[in-house]
């Protein structure tokens, strides 16, 4: 039994070849020797969902935005994520400052807090809240892409009619 040790630097993931030459303690002559090598995984960086809080608001109330980050680099390194609202009809109504953090060889799944907009002066209605993630360049990261939802507006309206409006006191039938 052979157990063999590759210490590589724990910030990075990447590949290399290497050969194991064995020899026999007892006979020298007896020897063999194998090459192999070590493939690093396919990098992927996915926003696999974009959370609001509140998920509704009236009009004036911070909505605070948070995007979770599927991701497996084979190297840390630093990235930006920033986000941008977007009404109904696709128009960009505002856009984040773009917030830096690290996304590590270690980490997989983590959740990003990207700040918070105000909704003062915005209509009723679904808004698209669409997350993006740039690398120090500001070169998109291919898959670094999500979107989300708040309304804003309360999502139930109710109203109610009675018949008749007024009842003189005692017992009476009143209808909805």
């Amino acid at each position: 039994e052979v157990y063999v040790t590759i210490t590589r630097p724990a910030h990075e993931l990447s590949a290399f070849q290497f050969k194991v030459n064995i020899t026999a303690r007892e006979a020298p002559d007896i020897a063999r020797s194998a090459d192999g090598s070590f493939v690093a995984r396919d990098e992927l960086v996915s926003i696999t969902s974009v959370v609001t809080t509140p998920v509704f608001t009236e009009p004036g109330g911070e909505v605070n935005v948070k995007a979770r980050v599927l991701n497996a680099v084979n190297s840390d390194r630093t990235v930006f994520f920033s986000f941008a609202v977007k009404d109904s009809t696709g128009s960009e109504v505002y856009r984040s400052e773009a917030r830096e953090t690290k996304l590590t060889v270690v980490s997989s799944l983590d959740t990003y807090d990207l700040g918070s907009f105000d909704t003062a002066g915005l209509s009723t209605g679904n808004y698209t809240i669409e997350v993006s993630g740039f690398d120090e360049d500001g070169q998109p990261i291919p898959g670094a892409e999500g979107k989300g939802n708040v309304l804003i507006g309360s999502p139930i309206n109710a109203s109610m009619w009675l018949t008749p409006d007024t009842l003189p006191p005692g017992t009476g039938t009143v209808t909805c």
